[in-house]
């Protein structure tokens, strides 16, 4: 069963608000006098959604911005932590405490500071601009962290912790402050106070701006910017089976953006895809279904709702051609947060004519070592490219069928991964120009691409090259591919990714306190294209000329 968008479950929060003895909805904009400024620095306006950067206010401990036509929306910025680096600081002011911004680092040899930032964000993606129209903002510094909604809260067993529940484990939804706020990553108690705010600005959508096709002779085309009217043709087809954590959906059926949505092993009651505000999102709660273990099945410490691989994966009707040496280019806008190793994105490529059925990244090896005798093959031939996005690296596996007849474990290549270096070491892959940008990255879409022949591969985020790597072993054992684009969560129960974080990553709040068993992620200007051979660089670095992102530009303010 389908989740119902936000906008059609306020009226239904409307008693719960009023159960609770909450605050009744203010407008945001209310009257604030002789407020400090703050100083927008950039828009950079894409298909339906902006992003919009500012300046840091001192004392502010969030941002938030909304529109005049409806203020009682707000989304937040949220908290971010940066990390410099071994043997490196950031640069602080001559007062000692204050960072310099644009945040910037140094080695330990050019004096001294932190090595470490947690700071609210100084960049907010605001979503809500799909109709095309002009629409008015207000950015504002405020003293607390944005709330979170507590009806989309849930307990260990996906449980609603304050009835009746809004959309267990999506951070938007109503608030105690009277706001629907998005992207808070505070306390449901903090009612934030505005200290500054900006001017107003004025933004459209730049409806005309689409990631593809890149060039005009891209043989194949396909590309969803996930228009809000896209909604009504999500549907679910067939039965859900809780206890294996499988539902198949459909998405524009019968057309030509038709995708297949496949997910294996997550909690099918409360996981949700949905369309709406111009972009795919989902959630995701990993693990099995409650309502699906036994009594007395999941033993002493009742481990089981949390415990497996979960993953909701996109995959396009259309498939893709790479033969006679032609360049295959996926893209996608998806949020970056990679959590420890337990919250992770992924593209898998496996032939046209045998698609992938089996999801879960641990059911191969790489070692030498037989298949466990419990886990199957991952399609019917166990061919297949497997490249993923983590958390500190980047993994890329390519399965070339099975060692021999009698042989069930698969020949396995991982060819880029945290324990093979390439020409400059390690390949650290995620988010390397933002000092790893940990705990934030939350509703604030990156741009992913990857390029890739049945011989080689190169990954850029945000227009710049990560890595690349020779395919090996002769390349990929197949030319014509389905595509699938996967979103994974694995084993967030007590004794796997909250001991983690504890101990190294404290500050992740928002996953330790507020929503520890679910992922949400949200995607836009998705698909793929597939270009001649002779777009093939001799320096596949060149290959950022295609990827076409908005520009951050001045505002235009009202």
């Amino acid at each position: 069963m389908l989740a119902q968008p936000a906008s059609r479950l306020l009226a239904s929060l409307a008693l719960a608000t009023a159960a609770l003895g909450l605050a009744l909805p203010h407008p945001a904009s209310h009257a604030l006098a002789a407020l400090p400024p703050v100083v927008v620095t950039g828009v950079a306006v894409d298909n339906s959604s902006v992003k919009i950067s500012y300046n840091p206010v001192a004392g502010a401990k969030d941002y938030r911005v909304y529109d005049v036509s409806d203020p009682t929306v707000v989304k937040y910025a949220g908290m971010t932590h940066l990390d410099a680096g071994i043997a490196y600081h950031f640069v602080m002011q001559p007062d000692g405490v204050t960072p310099v911004f644009p945040y910037t680092s140094t080695d330990n040899f050019h004096g001294t500071g932190p090595q470490t930032l947690t700071v609210p964000g100084t960049e907010i993606q605001w979503n809500r601009l799909d109709d095309g129209a002009s629409h008015t903002l207000v950015v504002q510094a405020v003293d607390q962290l944005g709330p979170v909604p507590p009806h989309n809260l849930a307990d260990y067993y996906n449980n609603p912790l304050n009835p009746p529940a809004d959309m267990l484990g999506a951070n938007a939804g109503m608030t105690p402050d009277g706001n629907t706020s998005i992207n808070g990553q505070g306390p449901s108690s903090d009612t934030p106070h505005v200290i500054a705010q900006s001017a107003p600005l004025v933004v459209q959508a730049n409806k005309a701006l689409l990631a593809l096709p890149s060039r005009p002779d891209a043989v194949q085309t396909f590309y969803d910017t996930f228009d809000s009217a896209e909604g009504a043709t999500l549907q679910q087809v067939g039965t859900a089976l809780p206890a294996s954590g499988k539902i198949t959906y459909t998405l524009n059926a019968g057309t030509a953006r038709a995708w297949d949505i496949v997910t294996q092993g997550l909690d099918t009651d409360h996981s949700m895809p949905m369309v709406e505000d111009g972009h795919f999102m989902d959630v995701l709660f990993d693990g099995q279904t409650p309502s699906s273990i036994p009594a007395g099945w999941c033993g002493l410490y009742k481990l089981c709702p949390h415990d497996q691989y979960s993953n909701l994966s996109l995959s396009p009707h259309t498939t893709a051609d790479l033969s006679g040496g032609k360049l295959l280019h996926l893209t996608m806008e998806v949020d970056a947060h990679m959590v420890d190793t337990n919250r992770w994105l992924s593209w898998q490529l496996a032939p046209a004519t045998d698609p992938i059925t089996n999801f879960h990244s641990d059911n191969y090896v790489t070692d030498g070592f037989q298949r466990n005798a419990n886990t199957l093959p991952v399609n019917s031939t166990d061919k297949a490219l497997w490249v993923q996005l983590m958390n500190s690296n980047c993994d890329a596996l390519l399965l070339e069928g099975r060692k021999s007849p009698t042989n069930p474990a698969p020949i396995t290549n991982q060819f880029i991964g945290m324990f093979t270096p390439g020409p400059t070491g390690y390949p650290i892959c995620h988010r390397t120009v933002h000092w790893g940008d940990a705990g934030a990255a939350l509703d604030d879409r990156d741009r992913w691409d990857l390029f890739l022949t049945t011989t080689h591969l190169a990954l850029f985020e945000d227009g710049k090259m990560l890595i690349q790597a020779d395919i090996p072993d002769g390349g990929l054992p197949f030319t014509a591919a389905k595509i699938y684009f996967t979103h994974y969560v694995y084993a967030t129960g007590p004794f796997s990714e909250p001991l983690v974080l504890k101990s190294s990553a404290p500050w992740e709040t928002y996953w330790l306190n507020y929503f520890p068993h679910s992922d949400e992620r949200h995607w836009d200007n998705m698909g793929f294209e597939v270009l001649p051979a002779s777009a093939v660089p001799s320096d596949w670095s060149r290959l950022s000329s295609l990827i076409h992102m908005p520009a951050f530009v001045a505002p235009t303010m009202h």
